[in-house]
């Protein structure tokens, strides 16, 4: 019997369609959210949106980017890596796994450079194209978009406060907001009558 070894998927080189890839992940996500695969605690939605924010003010609109130097365009789309990389300590579970992902489609970013070098001082790094400059672009703002719609929509429902059969809640407060009125039951007399009943030979 053969046995064949699974293939093992391949990171992405420095010509990958990176928006590309980012779209295909974001539709991962908003599949397993519609499928009720992905689901958010309150604090992971807020994360994810809250880098979504991040993300956007580091990498501006198209036709902005392309009017800045390759330098700043270069920092902008670091940073944009180092906010992936922040939210990825600041969590775990699905969204940890979600823009670890995202991180690792921009991964090539980390080989460019701006300057010029020889080779045997550039480490290995390369000056970036216009064109993949703008599709790493691309991709932090289609990841962008993404985190705020699957981070709006994709909350798991949170646990309430227990209440009880007449819809009052553990702190006494009933479902409008109001403290109900409690009967509480007078106490019993020294003759064991409760106060306002009648005495047994007064009852005809």
């Amino acid at each position: 019997m053969t046995v064949r070894r699974a293939q093992q998927a391949r990171p992405p080189s420095s010509g990958a369609d990176l928006s590309g890839q980012l779209a295909e992940l974001v539709a991962e996500a908003e599949r397993q959210f519609q499928e009720g695969l992905l689901a958010f605690t309150a604090q992971d939605a807020a994360l994810a949106r809250r880098i979504a924010d991040d993300l956007v003010r580091a990498v501006g609109t198209a036709a902005g980017q392309e009017r800045l130097p390759v330098i700043d365009r270069l920092e902008d789309v670091r940073e944009a890596l180092a906010v992936i990389a922040v939210g990825i300590a600041r969590t775990h579970g699905q969204l940890a796994w979600f823009l670890a992902r995202a991180s690792t489609v921009l991964t090539p970013v980390l080989a460019w450079r701006s300057l010029p070098a020889d080779r045997q001082r550039s480490f290995g790094t390369v000056v970036p194209g216009i064109g993949e400059l703008a599709d790493a672009e691309t991709a932090v703002r289609r990841l962008a978009a993404g985190l705020t719609r699957v981070g709006t929509a994709g909350v798991a429902p949170q646990p309430g406060p227990k209440v009880g059969p007449d819809g009052v809640g553990p702190d006494g407060v009933g479902p409008d907001g109001v403290v109900p009125d409690r009967v509480v039951p007078d106490e019993p007399a020294s003759d064991g009558r409760v106060p306002g009943s009648l005495a047994p030979d007064a009852v005809a």
